[in-house]
């Protein structure tokens, strides 16, 4: 039993450390920062000082990061303790290394700042896919969307009246929910608003252009609510939100890549959290660009197809 468990341990260590990004995971998060003249304080028998600086958006893996970081650090200080006992002449201290974690963004790991960011965008994308998607349908049940195809109005001009009402009233949802965070859980937006509010828009273009491949298969409200709730789930699981994206399946990273809800989560607490701009959010801000005009275009295409 023991010889195969060994085997089993040898294993598991060789796959983990075979992969480079875990490899980095392991040995290069988080920022255990070692002043200069680090050694030299040891060797005197005083004490030195080391500096664990970690992300704390995320405050669940914070605490327990810096519990690890702590406990390591704690069992190196009573080694090199028990070095020095042996050595004559030496005057113990009560601890040789001295920890200082802080949490960068996050210095209290309150839970808020993690889950209030997340709630707005888990909000935005609700609204706007579902919303959007039952408020085009419930004109094919009660036998309007006839009247709209005859009017002298052109396809863009269709989409685009049908989503901008409802992109206003995402922003006023947005609005609603950003004073809430602030007067209820006072969470204050770092970054530029202005910067966020237009990214914010692009999220909510793209979902309704999501919302409007839905409407064009769904023929009633209910086939196009079950489609929304169908696609909300998965966007939601995979979004980094309720499950860190790098602890992932490879083939379920790469599919994260096609969830808007993926990048505006970076975007959002990069903006409200870390106060980062365009040089920081830049590849989140490209994906989500990518995303709008894929689904702005394929619902284009669709409804080309519907209206002719």
């Amino acid at each position: 039993m023991i010889h195969r468990l060994k085997q089993m341990l040898i294993k598991e260590f060789l796959q983990m450390l075979r992969d480079p990004r875990m490899r980095m995971v392991i040995f290069g998060m988080p920022v255990i920062h070692i002043p200069s003249g680090f050694e030299k304080t040891i060797a005197k028998g005083s004490t030195g000082s080391v500096q664990v600086l970690t992300d704390g958006t995320d405050s669940n893996t914070t605490a327990i990061v810096q519990g690890y970081a702590g406990r390591i650090i704690l069992e190196y200080s009573n080694r090199k303790l028990m070095t020095q006992f042996e050595k004559k002449g030496i005057k113990p201290v009560p601890t040789l290394v001295d920890t200082k974690q802080r949490a960068w963004y996050n210095e209290n790991q309150e839970s808020k700042y993690y889950f209030v960011p997340s709630l707005i965008a888990v909000g935005l994308f609700i609204f706007s896919l579902l919303l959007t998607s039952i408020g085009i349908v419930k004109e094919k049940e009660i036998g309007t969307i006839e009247q709209v195809m005859v009017m002298p109005i052109r396809k863009i001009e269709f989409i685009l009246g049908k989503t901008i009402p409802y992109m206003v009233t995402g922003y006023i949802s947005m609005t609603i929910m950003l004073c809430v965070a602030f007067l209820v859980f006072d969470i204050h937006v770092k970054g530029n608003i202005l910067l966020l509010y237009g990214l914010s828009g692009l999220y909510l273009f793209g979902n309704m252009g999501l919302a409007l491949l839905i409407s064009a298969s769904a023929s009633t409200q209910q086939q196009a609510m079950l489609t929304s709730f169908l696609i909300l789930m998965p966007c939601v699981m995979l979004s980094g939100f309720m499950f860190p994206i790098k602890n992932m399946p490879d083939l379920v990273q790469y599919a994260t890549g096609l969830n808007p809800m993926r990048w505006y989560l970076e975007i959002l607490r990069g903006i409200v959290m870390k106060g980062v701009g365009i040089k920081v959010l830049w590849p989140a801000i490209l994906a989500q660009s990518v995303l709008a005009v894929s689904f702005i275009s394929l619902a284009w295409a669709r409804f080309s197809k519907t209206l002719s």
